[in-house]
């Protein structure tokens, strides 16, 4: 049984709350690709405590600087409130946040939808990379999160080495030899080692 939903269209997008049954969110979403709305934006979604947000190419940026314009205001100068808000999170950095955060980590559990894990893309390392960007101190407790999730003790062991690979490949949006590196790793068991 599905809940109900609600769609809500703004200037950037379309937000939808609630799930609803696959072949309409696919008519749903050919409608709307015939309007211009052709691009998914799940930190949007998440931030805006939505399940979908589209919007296109010309509307993500503008959408973007006002959900982060929004968390910030709400963060009210506390910088790890505003990320655990922000646009800029996926399972995997919520993973670190909610193990390093003395104080908001219960913020970051309540959004992780599913089982805590580790990145499984270069994609969702970006996240975890900019996080520990953000909070730098961080990077040198990410053993804690090993401690803590075992499947995330062999990429934490070579954190530095895949942190160099993102440098290398993210400009190119293509990040091939960082995601072997990351498949490799996660096959790995064993404790962390720093």
């Amino acid at each position: 049984m599905f809940e109900e939903y609600t769609i809500e269209r703004g200037e950037h997008g379309i937000l939808v709350r609630g799930s609803m049954p696959v072949s309409e969110f696919v008519s749903l979403t050919n409608a709307w690709g015939e309007q211009g709305w052709t691009l998914m934006a799940p930190g949007i979604a998440q931030a805006c405590g939505a399940n979908f947000a589209i919007t296109n190419e010309e509307h993500l940026g503008p959408w973007l600087e006002q959900v982060q314009e929004t968390v910030a205001k709400r963060a009210d100068g506390d910088n790890e409130l505003e990320w655990v808000l922000g646009t800029d999170t996926g399972i995997s950095s919520l993973t670190i946040f909610s193990v390093l955060s003395r104080e908001h980590g219960a913020k970051a559990r309540a959004r992780i939808r599913s089982h805590p894990g580790p990145p499984y893309d270069p994609d969702d390392f970006g996240r975890c990379h900019r996080l520990l960007e953000r909070f730098p101190l961080w990077r040198k407790r990410l053993g804690e999160v090993a401690k803590q999730y075992p499947e995330w003790s062999g990429l934490v062991s070579h954190w530095s080495d895949l942190c160099k690979l993102w440098v290398e490949e993210s400009p190119s949006k293509t990040c091939p030899k960082l995601y072997e590196r990351m498949r490799a790793l996660q096959n790995e068991k064993g404790e962390y080692q720093p």
